[in-house]
C-alpha cells in the first residue's frame, strides 16, 4: 500500500509543488544563515536560525497528509477496502509508511546541514555532534512525524470540515510561536492570576514541537543546547501513540477493538498529563513569569531583609558529605558536621526552589521550620552533625539529565546563617560565600559526565572549599583546569588568565593599594566559564573568585577580565546614576598602557568642562521649580549636558590630565569609602584643584 500512496501524494499537483517549493525556500533559508555563520563561526546563533522555520515545515506535513487522507475518503477508496479483511487497517498503515518515507527527506537534509555546520565550525568535541543528531532527530524527524499523523486524524475525524482543521493548524503555530506572550499576560495583568499563566504555558509546553520559536529573543545556552530533556522525548513518544490509536479507532471495524482503543487513548493521555506535571527541572528562556529571566526577580520583589541579628549564625560547618542524585532535578542528602553543637537553633539558608523532605541528626529526626529561603532546625541535643534530604529546582541554576550548572556561591545546598540569595539595589544574585573553607566529600549521581572546583574522578570529589561548584552538559576541560564551552568563540586560556592578573597588579600598583588576598594568584586557580545567560537576570556573577576557583561569563581579553574583576569591588557602593562614569573609570585604569601619548590638539579643556558643570546644575534647579507636567525641556537638556559632561570628565581626569594618576587615585579612595554623592561633585572638586581656583 506505501507505493501506490506515494504515487497518490506526488501526482497531486497541490501537494507536489507546495512540498518543493517550501524545501527549496527552505535550501535559500539555509544558504543565507550558512553565509553569516561563516563569517562568525557561532554555531548555536547559527542553528537557532536554522531550525525556527520547522513550525512551518510541520504545518506543511499536517495540511499534505490531512489532503491525502482526504482523496481516499473522496474517491470513496476507504469504503471500498472496508469490504476486505483489514483492508481499511491496510490503507492507514500504508499512509503511515508514506509518512515514514517522506518525513526522511527534510530529517536527512537537516542532519546534513547540522554535520556540515558541525564540521565547519572546527570543533572535535563529540558530546556537541551527538546532541545535533539527536536535535535533528526529535525536531526535524519526529515533529513531522507528529505532525502528518495529526494530518491523518484530522482527516479521518473531521472528514470535509477543513475550517476546523486549518483553525487548528493555525493554533498548533501560534503555540509555537511567541505570539502567546501577550494573550497569556493578559489574565495575569486583569486578574493578577499567575496560576492562570501557567496553565497556558503548560498547553503550550505539551504541544511544542520546535526546538527554538520563532521570535524568541533569548540565545540557547552553550552548555545546554536545544531541548533535549526526557520529557520531551515522553512527549513525542506520546503524541505519535495517541495518533496511532485514533487512527486504529478509525479503522477499526469491532465496536469491542473501537472501545479498547478508545480507553487506551484516554488512559495514555491521563498518563502523559501526570507526568507532564512532574516534569522536574526544565530550561524556560521567555517571558512566562517563572522563566529563567524572570522567575526571581518577581519572587524577591519588595521581600524584606532578613534579620539582622541571624545573618551571624554562631557557627560554622566544618564538613559536608553531600550525595546528589540528578535526573529530572536535583535530589540531595547533605550531612554538615557543626562546630558547636549546644546552640538552640541553627539557621541555615537553603534556596526556596528545594523542598526539605527530612531532617534528622544520628540520634533520630529533628524538627524543623521553614521559612522561604531559610531553614531553622534545633536543639539538637549535642549531636554534631544534620543532615538534610531534599529535592527541587531553580529556574536558572538548572540541574536535570541535559546540563548542571551549579556555582558555589549559590545556595544549592545549605549554608549557615540566614543569607540574602537577591539583591534588588544590585538587580543580582547575592555571591554567598564563607569565609572560611570547609571539607567537601561529594557523589553525583548522573549520566553527565560532572566537573568540580575539587579534585576527584567518576562523579566523586573531595577537598577543602569555601563554595561548591558543579558544572555538566556540552562542557569541557579546553585546557589544563580550564573549563568552557568548546562552541563559545570566547573561550579562556591560561595565559589571559596570567594577562588580567598582570594588569591588576599594574593597576593596584599605580594606585598604590594592595591586591586583595583573593586575586592575587587567581590565574592559577582552576577557571570555569558559565553561560553567557547567567548576565540576562543578574549584574552580579561577571565574574566571582572562590578561594580554590574563579566562575567568568566571558574572558575575551586580559584587559576585559581585568575590568570586570574591579567592577566586582565597586558594584556594591555604586548606584545606577553613577554606573556609567565608574565603568569608565575602571575602562581606563586597565585599558590604556601606562605612558600612552595623548594628541594635545585633542585635549579637552578643564575649565569648558567645570563651565558646563554649572550649566547643568543651573538646568537641575529650573527642572526642579518648573510645573510642567512630564519631562520638560530644560529636564531634557540637563540629562544631555550630565551625560556629556560625565563622558568628557572620565576621559579628562583619568587620561589626559597631567594630574592623571592622582586623580585615579582619588577616585578609587572615593569609591572604596563608602562616602556616596554623585560624580560631579568629586569631578569639580578635582578640577578646580588642578586650575588651582
Amino acid at each position: 500500500m506505501i507505493v501506490p500512496l506515494f504515487r497518490i501524494f506526488w501526482r497531486a499537483r497541490d501537494r507536489s509543488i507546495l512540498f518543493i517549493t517550501t524545501h527549496l525556500a527552505l535550501a535559500l533559508y539555509w544558504g543565507y544563515h550558512l553565509r553569516i555563520f561563516l563569517r562568525h563561526r557561532a554555531l548555536f546563533p547559527a542553528l537557532e536560525s536554522v531550525f525556527q522555520p520547522n513550525i512551518f515545515i510541520v504545518a506543511l506535513f499536517i495540511y499534505c497528509f490531512y489532503n491525502l487522507a482526504r482523496t481516499l475518503r473522496d474517491h470513496s477508496l476507504d469504503e471500498s477496502f472496508k469490504t476486505t479483511k483489514y483492508g481499511l487497517a491496510r490503507v492507514y498503515a500504508g499512509l503511515v509508511g508514506c509518512l515514514l518515507v517522506i518525513s526522511t527527506i527534510p530529517f536527512v537534509l537537516y542532519l546534513m546541514l547540522s554535520a556540515l555546520f558541525y564540521a565547519l565550525s572546527g570543533l572535535d568535541f563529540d558530546p556537541v555532534l551527538i546532541h545535533l543528531i539527536k536535535t535533528c532527530i526529535l525536531y526535524s524527524w519526529l515533529s513531522f512525524l507528529i505532525a502528518g499523523l495529526l494530518g491523518i486524524v484530522f482527516g479521518s475525524v473531521f472528514g470535509g470540515r477543513r475550517l476546523a482543521v486549518y483553525g487548528l493548524t493555525v493554533g498548533l503555530i501560534l503555540l509555537n510561536t511567541t505570539f502567546t506572550e501577550v494573550p497569556f499576560r493578559i489574565p495575569l495583568l486583569l486578574f493578577g492570576s499567575s496560576w492562570t499563566e501557567n496553565l497556558l504555558y503548560s498547553i503550550k509546553d505539551f504541544v511544542r514541537l520546535v526546538p527554538h520559536e520563532i521570535g524568541n529573543a533569548f540565545a540557547v545556552p552553550d552548555i545546554y543546547g536545544f531541548p533535549l530533556e526526557p520529557v520531551r522525548w515522553g512527549l513525542a513518544l506520546f503524541w505519535m501513540v495517541f495518533s496511532l490509536a485514533l487512527i486504529g479507532y478509525t479503522a477499526a471495524r469491532s465496536r469491542q477493538v473501537k472501545n479498547v482503543l478508545l480507553a487506551a487513548t484516554i488512559v495514555t493521555a491521563s498518563v502523559a498529563v501526570v507526568l507532564f506535571s512532574y516534569r522536574g527541572s526544565t530550561l524556560a528562556m521567555d517571558r512566562r513569569m517563572q522563566s529563567f529571566p524572570y522567575a526571581d526577580p518577581i519572587y524577591y520583589m519588595g521581600q524584606d531583609e532578613p534579620d539582622s541579628q541571624r545573618l551571624e549564625p554562631g557557627f560554622q560547618v566544618e564538613a559536608y558529605d553531600m550525595k546528589f542524585t540528578i535526573s529530572n532535578e536535583l535530589r540531595a542528602e547533605v550531612r554538615v558536621t557543626l562546630d558547636n553543637p549546644d546552640l538552640d537553633r541553627y539557621d541555615f539558608t537553603l534556596y526556596h526552589g528545594y523542598i526539605i523532605t527530612d531532617v534528622h541528626t544520628e540520634t533520630g529526626k529533628v524538627r524543623f521550620i521553614r521559612d522561604g529561603d531559610y531553614v531553622t532546625v534545633g536543639p539538637l541535643a549535642g549531636a554534631r552533625t544534620v543532615t538534610f534530604r531534599y529535592h527541587g529546582k531553580s529556574p536558572k541554576y538548572y540541574a536535570n539529565a541535559q546540563a548542571i550548572t551549579l556555582p558555589g556561591y549559590f545556595a544549592y545546598y545549605p549554608k549557615p546563617g540566614r543569607l540574602k540569595i537577591w539583591d534588588s539595589d544590585r538587580y543580582g544574585y547575592v555571591i554567598n560565600l564563607s569565609s572560611n573553607e570547609s571539607e567537601y566529600t561529594v557523589k553525583v549521581r548522573s549520566n553527565l559526565k560532572v566537573f568540580s572546583n575539587l579534585d576527584g574522578h567518576d562523579n566523586v570529589f573531595a577537598g577543602r572549599t569555601n563554595g561548591l561548584s558543579l558544572f555538566a552538559g556540552l562542557d569541557d576541560e579546553v585546557e589544563n583546569g580550564i573549563y568552557a564551552e568548546p562552541t563559545r568563540n570566547d573561550r579562556p586560556t591560561r595565559e589571559c588568565l596570567r594577562r588580567a592578573e598582570h594588569i591588576l597588579d599594574r593597576v593596584y600598583t599605580e594606585l598604590e593599594q594592595p591586591m586583595p588576598a583573593l586575586i592575587r594568584g587567581f590565574s592559577e586557580k582552576k577557571f570555569f566559564q558559565v553561560p553567557r545567560s547567567f548576565g540576562l537576570n543578574s549584574n552580579t556573577e561577571d565574574v566571582v573568585i572562590m578561594s580554590d576557583h574563579v566562575t567568568a561569563q566571558s574572558c575575551g581579553s586580559g584587559a576585559e577580565l581585568a575590568r570586570s574583576i574591579i567592577m566586582t569591588q565597586f558594584q556594591a557602593g555604586v548606584s545606577a546614576e553613577n554606573f556609567r562614569f565608574v565603568s569608565q573609570y575602571v575602562d581606563y585604569l586597565v585599558g590604556i598602557p601606562e605612558g600612552a601619548p595623548v594628541d594635545p590638539s585633542a585635549r579637552l579643556d578643564p575649565a569648558k568642562i567645570l563651565s558646563d558643570i554649572q550649566e547643568v546644575r543651573r538646568l537641575r534647579q529650573q527642572s526642579a521649580s518648573s510645573t510642567e507636567s512630564g519631562p520638560s525641556a530644560e529636564s531634557m537638556r540637563q540629562e544631555e549636558l550630565a551625560a556629556t559632561v560625565l563622558d568628557q570628565a572620565a576621559r579628562y581626569l583619568f587620561l589626559e590630565s597631567p594630574q592623571k594618576t592622582k586623580h585615579r587615585r582619588r577616585f578609587y579612595d572615593h569609591l572604596t569609602s563608602g562616602e556616596g554623592g554623585e560624580p560631579l561633585d568629586f569631578i569639580e572638586r578635582a578640577l578646580r584643584e588642578e586650575l588651582g581656583e
